[in-house]
This record gives structure tokens, C-alpha cells and sequence, in this order.
């Protein structure tokens, strides 16, 4: 019983600063959302929404950077391994650094390649195009700010992910109202925001390192005082003087050189050793199947919306960014269950995964339930911050009905994504979402777009949440045993 206490405190305590860290990621968006969306002309909202799913490609297809951080991080601290936790930074920041550099160097046929594959008339894709090379100067932190955030997810100190959040959203919402109302920047502006809050997240993040790495340094000076006291008497000469280090985290006055000196558990052969690099690979590229399938079900979902019209487009822009709302609020419970799955398969406690299962699962559709009924209390009101078109918001409240279905059966999904991250069944995710995509979603989406349907396309939405959870239900059943 004290157990399942103490469990429900460290997953309520990390699910609450979860979310107050993801809220603030949506909450920049819908105020790009509503700037752009109260200017007179609604192409900037439309390529605006256009070019964000070339960076759902060029960013989220590297989101295994955070997610695989997260959950590889989260079972070396539940083995005790605090120098391999480290290290696991330094794969994931060295991977990011070299990906980013190539995003900034092909930039150009980045842009050509996704615009030519994208659907818009020629002011929206011109708009777009405006938002994409500003934002995509920002691609190196970005993607270090996803190793960060990774690893002080899966050190169980969502306080410092929310931290680099926090930062980054005010600089970024700050920016939008300069660039885009005060300059008059409209896309192009809110893309210079965005990478601008990057590089302020990236300073945050490697701020919080500095603190990190002294306050463990201090830890072990600690662990050597207390065992200085233990053997006083006992030791040989000069045995007081020498380090203690019972985490394993590689202490300055160990004597190692160049980095060694400055960064806990660096040692170059360690960082580089050729099983774990395989084993991160092999993670990487599970997750990275993962996640460009994911960002194809909703790049398909707004270009077949556009396809059906600007309005179209538009309306179910708005609803996107009221379902990212939902998400990440639901992924609190997600993020919290990656940290704690990860930390207790690494310390053998099989029993409190399933009870977090449980516990996780019940929370996530609990908070769908919360946000769907906050939102059909006042669904005008809500509208109107969005946007002052009259016939765009119209569209978005008569569709807004299947927010319920991708909400409610989407929050199961969600926790499942968050358990087996935290476990680093890559493959699972993997199987679940290319059936899901390909046999569930494609399909019926396509029969939509024949019919010229907007609602067939929020059915297809619907049924490949559906099956991601279930596949996912499925498999847990071989990784977690009997409930």
C-alpha cells in the first residue's frame, strides 16, 4: 500500500509539471494561431499551417532525439548507472549537433521538395515559404533542446524541461507580437519568433547542465565525506583524500583530461562504445518509423483538407491546434509514465509498471474528458479567439463534435506511447503505427478525399487512433504479464 502511495506521488508530482511544461508549447502556437489568424488576409494563416508540416517532417522525423533519450536515460538511473546517464546526453547532443548542421546545409531542397509535394494556392505557398527559411535556421537547437529535454525527463526532473519551456514560450509569444503585429512581419515573423525561443531553450537547457553537473560533483563530495567518517581509523594514510564515487559519475579531481575534467562520466571510449551506439541506432531507428508515420497520418490529414479548399483548410487548422492543446495536457500523463516506466523497469519492479499502467491509462482519458467539456461549455468564445472569419470558425464549430472520438480513444494511445518508451520497445511502437497508418487511416482518408468529405477525413483520424491503441493494448499484454 505504501508503495502504491509513494508511486501515485512521483507520477501526479511529474504529470503536473508535465503539463504545465507541454501547455506552454500549445498555448505559443494558438497565439501564432490567433495574430495571424485576425490579420486581413487568412493566407498567412493557411501557409503558416502549410509549411508547418514540412517541419513536422524535418523536426518530429528526429524526434526519437528526445523520446529515446528519455526512456534509455530513465533505466540507467533506475540501475544506478549516473555516469551512463550522462553519457546518453553526450550520444544524443553529439547526433543532434550533426543533424542539425545538415537541416541548415539543405534547407534549400528541403523547401523545394516539401512545397512541390504540398497542395496550396500560390499567396499561401509563398507565405509558407516565408515562415519555413525563418524557422528552419533555428534546426540546431531544436534538436538539442529535444536531447535535453529528453534526458531531464528521464532523470525524473520535469522542473528543468519545464524550465527550457517556460523560457522559450515567453520569448517566443513576446516575439510574435512584435514581428507580427508591431513589424508587420505576419509569417515570415512568427517563423523568426519561433527560432529565436529555440535558441533561447537551448541557453536555459545548458544552464540547467552547468547546475546539474555541480550539484552531482557536490553529491559526491558529500558520499566522501560521509565515508571518510565511516572508515576514520580504519583507512591507510591518505585514504580520506581520495574520491568517492558510489554513482559512478566521474568526479574533476579524478585527474582525467580535456573534457573529462568539466563533464561527469566522460571518458571517450564509453561515449563511443560500439554496442550501446548500435543499441541507439537500432532505438533511433524504431522511433524514427514511428514518428514519420505519425507526422504522414496528419500531413495527409491538412493537405487532403487543403486540397478540399483554403476555408477547409483553415477551419481544420483550428481544430488541430485545439486537438495539440488536449495532446499535450493528456501527454503530462504520457511523459510522466516514460520516466517512471523506464526508471522502474531498470530497477526490476515489474509489479508497479502494471500498477502505473493502470494508473496512467485511467488519468490520460480523465483529462481528455476535462479539456472536451471545457471546451463545448464555451465553443464561441473559444472560436472567436481563434480567428475573426466568420465562415472558418462556423466550419470548425460544426466539425468540432470529433474532437470526442480522436480525444477520448487518442489519450489511450498516448499513455501507450509514453509506457513503451519508457521501456525502449521501439519495435512495438514501430509495427503498431505502420499498421495503423497504412491499413487504417490511408485508406479511409483517401476514400474521403474521393467523396470530397471533411468529416470522412476526421473519421479516418478517428480509426487510426482507435487502432494505435489497440495494437498497442496488444502488445503490452507480452511486455507487462497478467493485470
Amino acid at each position: 500500500m505504501a508503495d502504491t502511495l509513494q508511486l501515485r506521488r512521483r507520477f501526479f508530482r511529474l504529470t503536473a509539471i508535465n503539463i504545465l511544461s507541454n501547455l506552454t508549447v500549445p498555448m505559443a502556437g494558438l497565439v501564432d494561431t490567433a495574430l495571424l489568424g485576425h490579420l486581413p488576409d487568412i493566407r498567412f494563416l493557411a501557409g503558416v499551417a502549410l509549411a508547418s508540416l514540412l517541419f513536422d517532417y524535418v523536426y518530429w522525423s528526429f524526434g526519437f532525439l528526445r523520446m529515446g533519450t528519455t526512456g534509455t536515460t530513465a533505466q540507467t538511473v533506475g540501475r544506478g548507472e549516473a555516469a551512463e546517464a550522462y553519457r546518453v546526453l553526450y550520444r544524443s547532443l553529439l547526433l543532434a549537433a550533426t543533424l542539425g548542421g545538415l537541416l541548415l546545409v539543405l534547407q534549400v531542397p528541403i523547401a523545394e521538395l516539401g512545397f512541390s509535394l504540398l497542395s496550396g494556392a500560390a499567396p499561401v505557398e509563398a507565405a509558407g515559404r516565408d515562415y519555413f527559411f525563418a524557422r528552419i535556421l533555428a534546426a540546431p537547437a531544436t534538436l538539442a533542446n529535444f536531447a535535453f529535454l529528453g534526458w531531464y525527463l528521464g532523470r525524473e526532473e520535469s522542473g528543468r524541461a519545464l524550465a527550457m519551456s517556460a523560457v522559450a514560450n515567453v520569448v517566443n509569444v513576446g516575439l510574435n507580437w512584435l514581428f507580427i503585429v508591431e513589424l508587420g512581419w505576419a509569417a515570415r515573423g512568427a517563423g523568426l519568433a519561433t527560432a529565436a525561443s529555440q535558441y533561447a531553450m537551448l541557453a536555459t537547457a545548458l544552464g540547467l547542465l552547468w547546475r546539474a553537473v555541480r550539484q552531482d560533483f557536490t553529491a559526491a563530495r558529500e558520499a566522501e565525506a560521509r565515508q571518510a567518517e565511516a572508515t576514520d581509523g580504519l583507512a591507510e594514510p591518505g585514504a580520506r583524500g581520495k574520491a568517492v564515487r558510489g554513482d559512478g559519475v566521474r568526479r574533476a579531481e579524478d585527474g582525467g583530461g580535456g573534457a573529462a575534467r568539466w563533464l561527469p562520466g566522460w571518458r571517450r571510449s564509453a561515449v563511443f562504445d560500439r554496442a550501446k551506439l548500435v543499441e541507439l541506432v537500432r532505438l533511433n531507428t524504431d522511433i524514427l518509423v514511428r514518428t514519420l508515420c505519425l507526422t504522414t497520418a496528419f500531413a495527409l490529414f491538412l493537405n487532403f483538407s487543403s486540397l478540399l479548399g483554403t476555408a477547409v483548410l483553415a477551419a481544420n487548422a483550428i481544430l488541430r491546434r485545439l486537438f495539440y492543446l488536449a495532446a499535450y495536457s493528456i501527454d503530462g500523463a504520457a511523459f510522466a509514465t516514460e520516466s517512471l516506466a523506464g526508471i522502474l523497469r531498470g530497477a526490476g519492479k515489474g509489479d508497479a509498471l502494471r500498477r502505473l499502467n493502470r494508473l496512467a491509462l485511467t488519468t490520460g482519458v480523465g483529462f481528455s474528458a476535462l479539456f472536451l467539456a471545457a471546451y463545448f461549455a464555451v465553443p464561441r468564445q473559444v472560436m472567436a479567439l481563434l480567428t475573426n472569419h466568420a465562415d472558418v470558425a462556423t466550419r470548425a464549430m460544426a466539425l468540432a463534435p470529433w474532437l470526442v472520438p480522436v480525444l477520448l480513444v487518442g489519450a489511450a494511445a498516448f499513455v501507450y506511447d509514453g509506457l513503451f518508451l519508457g521501456l525502449t520497445a521501439g519495435r512495438a511502437l514501430r509495427n503498431s503505427m505502420l499498421f495503423s497508418t497504412f491499413a487504417v487511416f490511408l485508406p479511409v482518408a483517401a476514400l474521403a478525399l474521393c467523396l470530397e468529405s471533411n468529416p470522412g477525413l476526421w473519421l479516418a483520424l478517428s480509426l487510426f487512433m482507435a487502432a494505435r491503441a489497440a495494437t498497442l493494448a496488444w502488445a503490452s499484454r507480452r511486455l507487462l504479464g497478467p493485470t
